[in-house]
């Protein structure tokens, strides 16, 4: 009745908007690919290039009389456009929802062709999407009369709980049919066999023991779509009255509440509804998700015409706004993590075995939850976390009507998004993991008006009218939750998702007691793994080197403060739901803070190899009494004398860290609710070669757990560690194998990055190689690329014949290594499919996946087969050794091509830093030199570079640094602390490997900031309100109420500037307020220098720069502040650096003035009698000279003569000006004769003088006429 219909496709991508005739003209061009297919995953310098892809299949069928036939789409990224024998049979245009295209009006007997086009413009998301058909196809045969895709719908509740035993339950079967051809629906349920995530079987070949049904109503049908709109209304009104206090507010729901059956009146179908009760089921839970499967029959004259399989779960669960998420009556808190549908080097084309290895990946570190973000996963998704016990959040959308990015799916959300709803809860709604559907996040339209409400009310309704028995919640996921307009649409759903607005939860619980809270989004901390960042106290976001500290202090502007804030608030919050971390797993796109490849928001890289971060989770999420742990970061090879920051994790209440032998400490460690912040113990320690470990301790002091960390050096020989030994040979299976390096001594070398090649031949291929780096460019699917912090993952498919698997992994100057795995067929690795009946039921469901034909099968697509069985089995293994020889000559010619020069290099794993004469400056040694040594030495890059930052990065300007080859003199200008950083590329255009030295000078006097260079925004020496980090070393503002920023200690000099230059990044195009201040406001002295407006179109993640004039010339040593009350990054500022010369300076801001008589005054010098003489220094008029002056001046006796002296070493130049007798100040221009190059200008006043002088300025082209 249905299978998959992924094979015999082929592949051709023309410019966007490319025709079917275009595509026409292309055939020979087309490629064969395997479905699912991700086309943009093969480049990864280009990950986001417009096209049009077309898709292209020819099959081979004989149509039957009274049957249907439709192909199911579950995802086709996006735009698509589907033809069947030159006609178009339907269409469909988000990427994320399945779709069903009937075939039936468009086959004909024998062969017959399919054409899919995808057309792709970017940008269209703000994260890596992919593009082509990246999911399953399947083709589906029913009878005239049919139960419609997902059209069984099931409800389940208890009937009361019995001591000691479970509890019975209502089962509820709704089953929509099209059309009248029918006698009766019939229902069987059985236990589901338990089987490995990983491997995919039909659910005829998962039915274990069958269950009583006991019917509890009788068998109701009603005729649907015969409804008036009006009559549907009322019945849905009806309901929710009837409703309101129950499912409303979300509390326990009454039975004959969900007992009615409501209409559906988008499709012209009869509904049969049958209620049973099943006795004592054994309960769906996160720790044990005991699965069940009703098997749907409709029976026409005696006989099944279809059988449909549902997956289900027995469960109860129930939002209650102080107690939070309850599963089968026991409060859970919900462990989540937002998870995107990439999977690394597979891009978006989606793997089953990938997925369930990500899901053992986050439940091992204590993830019982896990969110969809922002868009409907593969159904597979579903489908592994009904199998592992994860609750999920089912979301649809991330835009609706009011777009993000140009090209996404605002374009057509009111045309269409009916449709998706209707696809997206019918396919969910049965699975007992699915607690909440999530209509959208982060939308905009809930934002800026009240139209966004009543998108609300719509996808709300919508929800409930294909979840018409509330078998989930309705939620949204919003940051713009402080907002009014946000808060009437959170109102509509009462499941209140908040993306980083925890210091809300309090005054909104109180607020609206109604609400259930939940952190939708929450942490945002970005980190590489294995890249440490030093010093753990500095909150460093970004780097040289392009990655971000895996130690804890790379928190974001709109993130949570440290791993601690975000683990433990929530753990006190008894009302709070829990949350959802972004992320589980990095994924491809949003590389904030950088513009590299993928996000470092995981937990996990896209590599699946957990980070440090990981550790802290699970430390938090787990217990120690079933699953004792404990984790030391960061590795242990650094600079001898270093000051390096460790960090200890554990679930167990208590730790102490060993370093050679001796103890820095025991901890305890405040895992339990209100217990406090301190789950982390936290060291510092000079760096020593030799061994650190950790001891985990109970109360009573009982060991639970140890980890050691041991000094490395070079890597020596390759180590490989699979998955399994086993998968099977269905052409969809992977195996992952982690590639890793030890050195002599046998010890792994953690910050290993030696490029190393993969081979494998035999009964797999390589599909992707990733080492989680969003820096490296390097190919997903080459077969030669770094490791990365130690590790790299390679991923290999099994074809579709079973045999030997062999991996081999060789790296310059490196000892290979070998690893043989198996492909094996079905039967070997799931014992109830020894049967022939299982194994013809198998192929029936995957024939697509053995074999090449155009013929996919006798009961789909194919007529009669007239062969023997014996003969049909012959010649598919001839067929298979065929392929197989094939696929190894391929292979082989496929390696050879990717040879190339990068196979010999040999990067710089490290820099090793050494200063004979210590690390502290001061008037007595104010020089110390610093060596470096490159590590390897056999590295193929040898250049390092060398530069003096403070502990954020910043240029520091406490030393002068003078570098040769590999050698560093520091000599000390200022006091204070400073890093040497000695950096090298290591053969590539990016900073790869950072090492430093901290340095202190003391004795020198305070050294200025420079504001003629751009002073970083993360410079500031004092705020108000709240700040974080900005991109860039900047610092970002808060999004609501005043942020003052600060800078102190800034020498302008005498002359200053008026003229200021700010790079900032504004989250929208809209305006920005700012005052700039001299001081800072609120202190004495402190004056506004500027109330400006800062606006232009918001480019994501990028800095743009605006210049604004300030109202008088800021000098000598100030304060700069900056005030506003919305959200920017603010990268730092830069003044203009004014020409002395060309200035109009006041009088009292000479650089001298002496003689007989003269009074100083604010601005001007009064009263200048006999032999007064005003001096400006180093008045630089440059090639281009001066030939005239302005002088506001006043004479209130009788004009008055001024001597110009220009005065240059021993050179002297004297011009002499008549300013006639007047009795207010007059400015008066006056010729001279031109004057060029640098000079000291002094004005001489000679005996009898009666002046006062205001300002001078010398004038470029001269006197006008």
């Amino acid at each position: 009745m249905k299978r998959l219909f992924n094979g015999g496709w082929s592949f051709w991508c023309g410019e966007p908007d490319s025709d079917v005739a275009q595509a026409g003209k292309h055939l020979t061009e087309f490629q064969k690919v395997d479905l699912p297919h991700d086309w943009l995953i093969a480049d990864a310098k280009n990950l986001y290039r417009d096209g049009c892809g077309f898709y292209r299949k020819n099959f081979s069928m004989q149509p039957k009389e009274n049957k249907r036939y439709f192909l199911i789409f579950e995802g086709v990224y996006m735009d698509t456009t589907i033809w069947v024998n030159e006609q178009q049979a339907g269409e469909w245009k988000y990427g994320y929802s399945t779709f069903e295209i009937d075939l039936t009006p468009f086959v004909k007997a024998g062969e017959n062709e399919i054409l899919v086009s995808v057309n792709f413009r970017s940008p269209n998301s703000r994260w890596y999407s992919g593009a082509g058909i990246y999911r399953d196809v399947w083709f589906k045969e029913t009878p005239e009369t049919y139960i419609r895709e997902n059209g069984v719908y099931i409800h389940t509740e208890a009937c009361g709980e019995k001591e000691g035993k479970e509890p019975d339950f209502l089962l509820y079967a709704d089953t929509e049919i099209v059309g009248d051809a029918w006698d009766e629906v019939r229902h069987t349920l059985y236990a589901k066999r338990e089987v490995p995530p990983e491997i995919e079987l039909p659910f005829e070949l998962l039915l274990g023991d069958e269950m009583e049904l006991v019917e509890e109503a009788s068998l109701m049908t009603e005729k649907v779509g015969e409804a008036s709109c009006a009559e549907e209304d009322a019945n849905v009104s009806e309901k929710e009255a009837s409703c309101a206090s129950a499912v409303e507010a979300y509390a326990d729901s009454e039975r004959e509440n969900l007992c009615v059956p409501e209409i559906i009146a988008s499709h012209n179908t009869n509904k049969n509804t049958a209620i049973y009760r099943v006795k004592s089921p054994r309960r769906w839970d996160v720790e044990h998700p005991h699965l069940y499967i009703l098997k749907t029959e409709l029976w026409k004259d005696g006989e099944i015409i279809q059988e449909e399989y549902s997956q289900i779960g027995f469960r109860s669960i129930a939002f209650d706004p102080e107690q939070g998420f309850l599963l089968n009556g026991r409060k859970v808190k919900l462990n989540g993590v937002c998870e995107h549908h990439d999977l690394g080097a597979l891009g978006a084309a989606f793997h089953r075995a990938a997925m369930a290895r990500k899901f053992r990946i986050l439940k091992e570190m204590g993830v019982n939850a896990l969110r969809g973000t922002h868009n409907m996963t593969a159904p597979a998704v579903v489908e592994l976390a009904d199998e592992m016990g994860i609750l999920m959040i089912s979301e649809a959308f991330d835009m609706w009507e009011r777009s993000k990015t140009t090209y996404d799916y605002a374009r057509f959300f009111k045309e269409w998004s009916e449709r998706d709803v209707e696809s997206w809860v019918m396919r969910d709604r049965n699975h007992p993991c699915i607690i909440m559907f999530s209509i959208g996040n982060e939308i905009y339209d809930t934002h800026v008006d009240a139209h966004g409400r009543e998108i609300t009310v719509r996808l709300r309704d919508l929800v409930k009218k294909y979840d018409y028995r509330r078998n989930a919640g309705i939620t949204i996921g919003s940051n713009y939750m402080p907002w009014e307009n946000a808060q009437l649409c959170a109102d509509e759903v009462k499941l209140a998702g908040y993306n980083y607005g925890e210091k809300y939860y309090e005054e909104h619980h109180k607020a609206h007691p109604d609400w259930v809270i939940y952190g939708s989004e929450t942490s945002s901390m970005v980190q590489s793994r294995g890249i440490y960042h030093f010093p753990l106290r500095a909150s460093i976001l970004t780097e040289d080197d392009e990655q971000c500290s895996s130690l804890g202090n790379s928190p974001t502007s709109w993130g949570a403060k440290s791993m601690e804030r975000c683990v433990c608030e929530d753990r006190d919050m008894d009302f709070s739901m829990g949350q959802f971390l972004w992320t589980g797993f990095d994924y491809i796109g949003e590389p904030t803070p950088y513009h590299t490849k993928n996000s470092y928001f995981g937990q996990v890289d896209t590599a699946g190899f957990p980070k440090d971060a990981y550790y802290v989770w699970q430390s938090a999420w787990t217990d120690y009494r079933k699953a004792p742990m404990i984790h030391i970061f960061p590795y242990w090879d650094f600079n001898e004398g270093q000051s390096i920051d460790i960090r200890v994790c554990s679930n167990a209440p208590f730790v102490e860290l060993f370093c050679n032998g001796k103890s820095c400490g025991r901890q305890q460690l405040t895992h339990e609710k209100g217990s406090g912040h301190h789950i982390i113990a936290d060291y510092s320690l000079p760096y020593e070669k030799g061994v650190l470990y950790a001891v985990a301790y109970d109360e009573e002091g009982n060991e639970t757990a140890r980890e050691t960390k041991a000094s490395f050096g070079n890597s020596a020989e390759i180590v490989l560690r699979a998955s399994g030994r086993a998968a099977v040979a269905n052409g969809r299976d992977l195996f992952f194998v982690e590639i890793g390096t030890r050195d002599e001594k046998g010890n792994p070398v953690e910050n290993a990055v030696d490029r190393v090649t993969v081979q494998v031949e035999g009964a797999g291929h390589l599909v992707g190689l990733d080492n989680g780096d969003s820096t490296d460019e390097d190919s997903y699917k080459g077969n030669s690329r770094r490791l990365f912090s130690g590790k790299l993952l390679a991923i290999i498919e099994t074809g579709t014949i079973p045999g030997a698997v062999r991996i081999r992994v060789s790296g310059k100057g490196l000892k290979s290594a070998e690893l043989v795995c198996e492909a094996v067929e079905i039967d070997q690795m799931i014992p109830f499919m020894r049967g022939e009946a299982a194994q013809s039921i198998y192929r029936e469901v995957f024939q697509d996946l053995s074999t090449e034909t155009n013929n996919p099968g006798q009961t789909g697509l194919a007529g009669e087969y007239e062969e023997s069985k014996e003969e049909q089995q012959e010649e598919r293994q001839e067929g298979k050794q065929i392929r197989r020889e094939r696929l190894e000559e391929e292979q082989q010619q496929i390696q050879k091509e990717r040879l190339d020069e990068k196979q010999e290099e040999i990067p710089v794993r490290k820099i090793t830093l050494c200063s004979p004469m210590g690390q502290k400056l001061s008037k007595e040694q104010p020089y110390l030199t610093v060596e470096a040594e490159i590590e390897p030495k056999e590295a193929t890059d040898r250049q390092l570079m060398f530069r003096v930052a403070d502990e954020h990065g910043v240029d520091s300007n406490l030393v002068k640094l003078l570098v040769q080859g590999h050698t560093a003199q520091l000599r000390a200008m200022g006091d204070g602390s400073f890093y040497l950083r000695c950096m090298s590329r290591s053969g590539t255009d990016r900073i790869r490997v950072i090492s430093q030295l901290e340095f202190t000078v003391e004795g020198m006097g305070q050294a200025y900031r420079n504001p003629y260079e751009l002073i970083s925004g993360s410079l500031y020496t004092s705020y108000q309100g709240e700040v974080s980090n900005g991109n860039e070393r900047g610092v970002a503002t808060a999004r609501d109420g005043e942020t003052v920023v600060s800078f102190g200690n800034i020498d302008f000099g005498p002359v200053g500037s008026d003229e200021i230059t700010m790079p900032v990044f504004a989250l929208t195009s809209e305006e920005y307020p700012i005052r700039i201040y001299e001081g800072v406001p609120g202190e004495e002295g402190c004056q506004l220098l500027a109330d400006v407006v800062y606006q232009k179109p918001s480019i994501w993640n990028t800095y743009q720069e605006e210049t604004y004039s300030l109202a008088k010339r800021v000098t000598g040593i100030n304060t700069i502040s900056v005030a506003v009350h919305q959200k920017i990054h603010l990268k730092g500022f830069v003044f203009k650096k004014l020409q002395k010369a060309w200035l109009s300076l006041n009088a009292a801001e000479a650089d001298s003035v002496y003689g007989d008589t003269f009074t100083k005054e604010e601005r001007a010098i009064t009263g200048i009698g006999n032999n007064v003489t005003i001096t400006y220094t180093e008045m630089d008029f440059g090639e281009e000279g001066t030939a005239g002056i302005r002088i506001c001046g006043r004479a209130p006796e009788s004009s008055n003569s001024l001597h110009i002296r220009f005065l240059q070493g021993e050179e002297e130049s004297k011009q002499l000006v008549e300013f006639p007798m007047c009795g207010e100040y007059i400015e008066k221009e006056f010729s001279l004769t031109p004057v060029k190059g640098k000079w000291d200008v002094s004005f001489v006043f000679l005996p009898g003088s009666c002046f006062d002088l205001q300002s001078v300025q010398f004038l470029s082209g001269g006197v006008a006429n």
